[in-house]
């Protein structure tokens, strides 16, 4: 029979009883019709035709065995019975679920901005493809102008390539000043990532040039709070620097830029960043501030990448050598690498800055939550001797050891489950005060610590395990 069948016949329990005590009188009354026929009389047919058939109830069993999701049954059953013993003792069930909480919430915390600044991978189209190119595996991450136009016209392992590089902008017109984040981003920024627009368009290729018009893409969170989602904005104006800058479009929702702890609220072509920092800003060779992020050719390795930007080196040094730097300045700078590394998390000062911060916190409420696992081991402990005589009884009863062992390895699931729901209720408030804690360069940072699929993965996690671990200690 088919697991959905055998699933249905679980929630229609009594109907299936029904229809098992049916289907069994019929065989019955059927081998009493063939005995009579054999010359037997009604009463001595019956007597053995019951005879034959052997133990009606253990027939039934076995046959709604056959018919039924067994373990998932005798789950349901230990699961009430759990219950009904936590019921019972509501002062233990409370100071262990509290203690769980704390425990299994701190861990969701922690592992939340772990996920945020480590691990989430960049809310674009195929991040794992997406690599940035460095000065060298243990250099600056960070390019001139001059380098960039050089690496993009010289290099041929990138399918697409941008830069972007960030910068404040005051929105203000006069009177107090309102500063964003802003994005100076090449003309494949958008296209390259797959971000598409909301409303408008978004920076193309064909706005990349020298002399561009002076356009801006909004940020989807931005447009909702500043505008109100008003889809006429496109064609307004917004000051950046005191300088009218066209809107054009508005960038999808989930999408605020590539450095992660940062939300970008303006994006402007790279080209038209000569508008605030004065002519010749492209041109200056010791103005670092752009990274440099590509999409390998299909089949193109990040090896085949590494070797590909490895032959353009003295070229594109040579080219863009700063000519009033000191002698020793030029030679250290004619000696730079580039090579290319992983991207689909983003970049950010804000790892490096609280990498080891996290780490040790997640060390620490490890400690915390084995702590809370030992708390809850003694508790069940003394409540071990309580429940003596009541496992006494369902030993003598017929229950086998094992039988014992899940039910109460049920329990203190159940109580790491309970544990489990209060304190990811916990650790969504705790995770926000955190981040409003954290601080970087430019002020107070933005980070999505909402429990995604990953952040519920590892809380179930810890679940079980704290569960088996308390559970199995006593």
């Amino acid at each position: 029979m088919a697991w959905h069948n055998r699933l249905l016949n679980l929630l229609h329990s009594r109907r299936l009883s029904r229809e098992l005590d049916r289907e069994m009188a019929f065989h019955l009354a059927e081998r009493t019709d063939d005995l009579v026929a054999g010359g037997l009389s009604e009463a001595e047919a019956a007597r053995e035709a019951k005879r034959r058939f052997g133990n009606y109830g253990l027939q039934k069993e076995r046959t709604r065995e056959v018919d039924v999701l067994t373990w998932l049954e005798t789950l349901v059953a230990d699961l009430r019975y759990a219950l009904r013993s936590l019921r019972a003792s509501p002062g233990f069930a409370l100071v262990a679920i509290l203690s769980l909480a704390l425990g299994i919430g701190a861990n969701t915390a922690i592992f939340s901005l772990i996920d945020a600044v480590m691990l989430k991978y960049l809310p674009v189209s195929h991040p794992e493809q997406l690599v940035m190119v460095k000065q060298g595996e243990q250099g600056s991450p960070v390019f001139t102008n001059p380098l960039w136009e050089q690496i993009r016209d010289r290099q041929d392992v990138f399918a697409d390539v941008f830069a972007v590089g960030e910068d404040q902008f005051d929105l203000s017109t006069g009177g107090e000043a309102h500063p964003v984040w802003g994005n100076w981003v090449s003309g494949d920024f958008f296209s390259t990532l797959g971000v598409r627009p909301a409303v408008g368009r978004t920076i193309a290729r064909s706005d990349d040039r020298r002399g561009c018009p002076s356009i801006a893409v909004l940020s989807y969170g931005f447009w909702q709070s500043s505008y109100g989602g008003d889809p006429n904005v496109i064609g307004r104006t917004i000051s950046l620097e005191s300088h009218p800058f066209q809107i054009v479009g508005v960038s999808n929702e989930g999408f605020s830029g590539v450095e992660v702890g940062r939300s970008v609220k303006v994006y402007a072509p790279l080209c038209a960043s000569e508008v605030l920092h004065g002519a010749g800003y492209l041109d200056r060779r010791s103005v670092w501030y752009l990274h440099i992020i590509g999409r390998p050719k299909p089949a193109v390795t990040l090896q085949r990448v590494n070797t590909g930007l490895h032959t353009l080196v003295p070229a594109i040094y040579e080219a863009t050598l700063p000519q009033k730097w000191s002698a020793t300045d030029q030679t250290r700078y004619l000696q730079g690498e580039l090579a290319a590394i992983p991207m689909a998390t983003g970049f950010s000062p804000l790892r490096q800055q609280y990498r080891g911060a996290l780490l040790a916190l997640m060390a620490m409420v490890g400690i915390v939550l084995l702590i809370a696992c030992a708390n809850v081991a003694n508790l069940l402990l003394a409540r071990a001797t309580v429940r003596q005589r009541e496992m006494a009884v369902r030993l003598a009863v017929g229950a086998g050891r094992w039988r014992l062992i899940r039910q109460l390895l049920t329990e203190s699931m159940l109580l790491s489950l309970c544990g489990a729901v209060l304190g990811t209720l916990f650790a969504t408030w705790s995770a926000r005060a955190l981040v409003g804690l954290l601080w970087t360069i430019g002020g107070h940072v933005s980070l999505d610590v909402a429990i995604d699929a990953r952040v519920l993965a590892f809380t179930i996690a810890v679940a079980l395990g704290t569960g088996l671990l308390f559970g199995l200690a006593p």
